[in-house]
């Protein structure tokens, strides 16, 4: 990936020129290198990091780095992470190849971050590939190409169910079989064990637990609230239904003070440590009614027998 032509803001008595593509030759061992998540969703944000580094030492004139991001994935910020972030670089809603480059050369390593829409229709593997481009003196310099692969949840999630071995034990996965343990996984289920769901949903209570405690990481965007597609891909397993529970005034976003009160509202404990919420469970109920019952079926048992001495003398 080379385009033909790339300006540079290059300081040349003041002017900016325009600089034809060299051989590409990598003096200074330039390198970049990319972290990604291990999935994205689709409909959801994907945050890139970025980090240029060199062996050599030289006074580097001009700095820049071109990412090609997947089809239909569209540039929406960056930040700095470690160094200067780009001055300049991608509008928002830009796809396809991405351009970053620095008015000031920054000291190297440095590493920035930015960070995209997926399109709601995304779905399996999905590859990134760019590349450092730089000039010393003379013509245009560059790193080799870095290209890394990302998948969707979905995706990743079949994978790793059909990676489980078939088991007496933990019954059958993968579609419908009959098992002696635990049930079948995913869908229809037939056996003698209790049988699960697709996936087998977190715990509401467990998921705004874990929304609240990295609420700062979960909001990719910056923007104070939690998307579905933010919060489910931060706390695994939770569906749009107990989303929903949480997003009290239904604007479609979860914000920390939604996730405070749902706590707060589902976790009774007191001094003692005890937890009122599993005390006064529907089974404790149950339980006292029972009890009650028998209290109260023994008492009219003693009031009868009293009754039927006192006849009897």
């Amino acid at each position: 990936m080379k385009p033909s032509y790339v300006m540079w803001v290059t300081v040349l008595l003041g002017g900016i020129v325009l600089m034809p593509q060299a051989v590409a030759e990598n003096p200074l061992g330039m390198t970049l290198s990319r972290e990604l998540p291990e999935t994205y969703t689709a409909g959801g944000t994907v945050e890139v990091e970025l980090t240029l580094s060199c062996t050599g030492v030289d006074t580097i004139l001009a700095l820049g780095a071109y990412e090609t991001v997947p089809a239909d994935w569209t540039f929406v910020s960056m930040r700095e992470v470690n160094g200067a972030k780009p001055q300049i670089g991608p509008q928002v809603g830009d796809s396809g190849t991405l351009e970053f480059a620095w008015f000031s050369i920054p000291a190297l390593p440095c590493t920035f971050a930015y960070t995209l829409n997926v399109p709601a229709d995304a779905q399996g593997l999905k590859t990134f590939t760019g590349q450092i481009e730089y000039r010393l003196g003379g013509g245009q310099l560059f790193s080799d190409d870095e290209t890394s692969t990302i998948v969707d949840v979905v995706t990743e999630g079949e994978g790793a169910i059909e990676g489980q071995a078939e088991g007496e034990g933990e019954g059958i996965v993968e579609g419908q079989g009959e098992g002696e343990g635990e049930g079948i996984v995913e869908g229809q289920a037939e056996g003698e064990g209790e049988g699960m769901t697709e996936g087998e949903a977190v715990d509401t209570l467990a998921a705004a637990e874990t929304l609240q405690n990295g609420f700062s990481q979960a909001d990719q965007n910056a923007d104070g609230s939690l998307s579905f597609a933010e919060a489910s891909t931060f706390a695994a397993g939770l569906t749009e239904a107990q989303f929903n529970e949480l997003d009290t005034n239904g604007d479609g976003s979860v914000t920390a003070v939604e996730l405070a009160a749902y706590i707060e509202a589902n976790t009774l404990v007191c001094g003692c440590n005890c937890n009122k919420a599993e005390m006064y469970s529907g089974d404790w109920f149950k339980r006292s009614l029972g009890d009650l019952f028998l209290a109260g079926l023994g008492l009219v048992i003693l009031v009868a027998s009293a009754r039927m001495g006192r006849y009897g003398r």
